[in-house]
């Protein structure tokens, strides 16, 4: 099986549909806050809210899409979500266009955005080990990950020269159409695994329990506790950087508008070395410390958006620097995490489990974005990035440390830790 993903024509569809939304999904990436901090002059608080919109539906909704894609067909979720994010990604334009767009509406276009986006995640956490299998997972996502830091590398930079020619409020027609795309690259798939239980839906538990289930599996297991602990942490931190980033690039360290794309491409260049890099460091220092490490330096890199400072020039290249080693590092804990996490989970709770690690983590984003905005506005934006940084740097650590990683050469299967 690991050598023969590439033969695999229901994966290459999958990898397709991956890449053609990642490299849309770009233009979203850089045209919302750039529409809510130029178009709409947002103050900080304005763009926490912002952010804490598009990530709020994983605390509100996550176990729930967890126990029903459990349930469900994964590819017929995933198709359903990509079109529904297309059709509110086509709603900014024709909003734009009556004159009706403001940023309590972009609150909302964010935030059912962000709610497809749940689905659409814990779906495809779901369905890539169905195609793969399980003892191909790193392979396959260190495939995924090729995708996703190409489209980083290249995306923001084709997504910058779109929002210059048309503006950010019609780039992302752009998006919308690759999520299009997507759908039909998925849609096509036929896969006899994909099935969502449909033989024993009689005999389920009720939904209440079967989250419940989900729940205490995650928060019982060792290593599935520590690395949620851990990835909870950190995200409070991302919460506040990708509330704060482009309103303080903009307005405190005076770069133009241009540089954004710029920036955010070094973190995609990143993501390609770190995708690149991922098995051989994982060889060398073994699964666990593989993660540990990608912690520590990811930590420590973040450090130079705040402490930026000199020429224009010299403030925009310690950005780019910062976002390049955010990208090696997410990509070295990203592909061990997610890989080691649907090796120790059973096929039949995945959806469950993704939906778990979700919320635990990602639902503590929006906490972040809000407290970041208002902490950015009312202290200031570089003494807010300091105090966080370390506070997650710490934090992630002691969660990590504390666990059985450190002793984690590869992965394991779901029966053999716990």
């Amino acid at each position: 099986m690991k050598s023969s993903l590439l033969a695999n024509s229901i994966f290459v569809r999958l990898w397709a549909a991956h890449t053609l939304s990642e490299m849309g999904a770009k233009v979203s990436l850089l045209a919302f806050p750039l529409i809510a901090a130029v178009t709409l002059q947002a103050t900080p608080e304005q763009m926490g809210r912002l952010v804490a919109a598009e990530t709020l539906p994983y605390l509100l909704l996550g176990l729930l899409a967890g126990g029903w894609v459990d349930r469900l067909q994964k590819r017929l979720v995933l198709v359903s979500a990509n079109a529904a994010r297309a059709s509110l990604l086509l709603a900014v334009p024709l909003l734009a266009w009556r004159q009706w767009l403001s940023i309590e509406a972009l609150y909302g276009v964010a935030f059912l955005i962000g709610t497809a986006e749940v689905w659409f995640n814990i779906a495809s956490a779901a369905y890539t080990p169905l195609v793969v299998g399980k003892e191909s997972l790193v392979d396959a996502y260190s495939k995924l990950a090729v995708s996703t830091s190409s489209a980083e590398a290249a995306g923001p930079m084709v997504a910058g020269a779109l929002i210059q020619w048309l503006g950010p409020t019609v780039a992302v027609l752009a998006n919308a159409l690759t999520y299009m795309g997507s759908s039909i690259f998925i849609g096509s798939q036929r896969h006899h695994d994909d099935v969502g239980h449909a033989a024993d839906r009689g005999g389920r538990p009720p939904m209440r329990q079967e989250i419940l289930s989900g729940l205490r599996f995650v928060f019982t297991h060792r290593i599935l506790r520590a690395i949620t602990l851990r990835l909870g942490a950190w995200q409070f931190v991302v919460g506040v950087i990708q509330a704060l980033l482009v309103y303080y690039a903009l307005n405190q360290l005076q770069l133009p508008a241009g540089s954004l794309g710029l920036i955010f491409s070094a973190m995609g260049v990143g993501i390609l070395a770190g995708a690149l890099s991922v098995k051989a460091l994982a060889q060398r220092l073994g699964t666990g410390n593989s993660i540990i490490f990608a912690v520590i330096v990811a930590a420590l890199s973040a450090y130079l958006i705040p402490l930026a400072s000199g020429s224009q020039p010299m403030r925009c290249l310690s950005l780019c620097c910062a976002m390049f080693m955010y990208g090696i590092c997410t990509t070295v804990y990203e592909v061990n995490n997610v890989s080691l996490r649907q090796s120790l989970t059973p096929l039949h709770m995945l959806g469950r489990m993704t939906a778990t690690v979700r919320v635990a983590t990602l639902g503590i984003r929006p906490l972040g974005a809000l407290v970041g905005g208002w902490c950015g506005g009312t202290i200031g934006i570089k003494p807010t990035l300091l105090v966080v940084i370390t506070m997650g740097l710490l934090l992630s650590l002691s969660s990590l440390l504390a666990s059985p990683l450190r002793h984690l050469d590869g992965l394991a299967p779901a029966e053999d830790i716990h």
